[in-house]
C-alpha cells in the first residue's frame, strides 16, 4: 500500500472491533464489519478535514467481510464520497465456505474461529453441536492466539475430528453463515473481484 501513500493517496486500516480490547471479535459478522469501516472513514475525515471527500475500498480475504457488505450497503443508505471496491479471494458464500475448510486438511483453525464468532454474535448458538469435542477443548486459543497460533493448533482438525456430524444443523449457525454471505443483494458502487490464479475479473452490477 505504500505505493499508494507515495502518490499522496490517505491510506486507512482499521481493526475489526473486538481484537485487543476486552471485547469480543465478532469474526465474519458483516454488519460489524461493515460499521468498523465506515466508522473509520468519519473518524478520518473528522481528523484530516483537509482530505479528498472521495474514497476506494480495498478487501483481501476476511476483508470481503467489509468490502462487499460496505458496496451493499451503499445502495440503501449511501456514504459521501464512496466510488468503487477491489476485493480479492473473497469467502462470500459462508456456507460453501465452511463445507471446504472442514474437508481440508490443514484449514481446520478457520472452524473454530468462525464457530465463535457465531457465539458471539448470537449466544444461543450450541457450539456443542457444532465442534467436535476435541475442538472445542481448545477453543479459548481463539481469544488468545492470533491466526497463526490458531492455525497450527487446529491444523491437523479435518471432517469429524472437527466437526460434528450435523453440524450445519445447529440453527443458529447456520443462519450466522446464511446471514453473513455476501452475493444476494445489489450493490451501490462498482466492484471488481479477483479470484484464483487465473486472476480474472468480474465486475458486479451496479443498480
Amino acid at each position: 500500500m505504500m505505493q499508494f501513500v507515495a502518490r499522496a493517496w490517505a491510506f486507512v486500516a482499521p481493526d475489526y472491533a473486538g481484537p485487543g480490547t476486552t471485547g469480543r471479535d465478532e469474526f465474519l459478522n458483516k454488519t460489524a464489519e461493515t460499521n468498523d469501516v465506515i466508522d473509520a472513514v468519519r473518524a478520518t475525515r473528522q481528523a484530516h478535514a483537509d482530505l479528498s471527500h472521495r474514497w476506494v475500498l480495498r478487501g483481501h480475504s476476511q476483508g470481503r467481510g467489509a468490502a462487499l457488505p460496505v458496496s451493499e450497503r451503499q445502495a440503501v443508505h449511501p456514504e459521501p464520497g464512496y466510488l468503487c471496491a477491489v476485493v480479492t479471494s473473497p469467502a462470500a458464500d459462508l456456507t460453501a465456505t465452511v463445507k471446504s475448510v472442514v474437508a481440508t486438511p490443514g484449514m481446520g483453525g478457520f472452524i473454530p474461529l468462525i464457530a465463535d464468532g457465531a457465539k458471539v454474535t448470537d449466544p444461543r448458538t450450541h457450539l456443542g453441536r457444532v465442534l467436535s469435542a476435541r475442538a472445542l477443548s481448545e477453543l479459548n486459543i481463539t481469544e488468545t492466539g492470533c491466526l497463526g497460533v490458531v492455525i497450527s493448533t487446529y491444523g491437523g482438525l479435518s471432517d469429524t475430528d472437527l466437526a460434528r456430524p450435523g453440524y450445519l444443523d445447529e440453527p443458529h449457525f447456520a443462519r450466522f453463515l446464511a446471514d453473513n454471505s455476501n452475493g444476494r443483494n445489489p450493490v451501490g458502487v462498482p466492484v471488481l473481484l479477483l479470484q484464483g490464479d487465473a486472476v480474472r475479473g468480474h465486475r458486479l452490477t451496479v443498480r
